[in-house]
């Protein structure tokens, strides 16, 4: 009887420790997302923005180095340095911004990866923005005066 009640709370202790470690696991950073699915960005500070692929699909990208000249910022080029069509959170692709009074330099992207419920609610009470998703407007409504570029390096 002892060895069955000891069989069971073994178990239950690996299944636990399982749990904790996929719940724990960090964040793969090295994701990538095509340049032409890129719909939107919210600029949280000068080294993290969250990018949209799609309506609902937010990606947090981290920065090497801090983006100048921001504050009035209504574009972003997303800097495709490999030529593959996508940005992604290795390598060298980078973002800058175009229209700075001061020429931007590009920073490098340091990591990328997907941002799921639990953390944008985190992202939200942070950095006290709000990043849940919005509605997808009516074709009678106006578009979004921001913009987004996306270019290969001049070879």
């Amino acid at each position: 009887m002892n060895s069955k009640f000891m069989l069971c709370l073994s178990t239950a202790m690996m299944a636990s420790v399982v749990m904790a470690a996929t719940t724990d696991a960090p964040k793969k950073e090295d994701e990538c997302i095509f340049s032409n699915n890129i719909r939107d960005w919210t600029l949280l500070d000068s080294r993290h923005m969250l990018v949209w692929a799609s309506s609902k699909d937010a990606y947090l990208m981290t920065l090497i180095a801090p983006l100048e000249d921001t504050s009035m910022a209504l574009s972003l080029a997303f800097v495709d340095k490999d030529s593959n069509g996508m940005i992604c959170g290795h390598g060298s692709d980078a973002v800058s911004v175009p229209e700075s009074a001061i020429h931007s330099i590009p920073s490098i992207i340091s990591g990328m990866h997907r941002v799921d419920d639990a953390e944008l609610q985190q992202l939200t009470e942070k950095y006290k923005v709000n990043l849940v998703p919005k509605k997808k407007k009516d074709k009678s409504t106006s578009e979004s005066t921001r913009s987004i570029s996306t270019s290969a390096p001049d070879k």
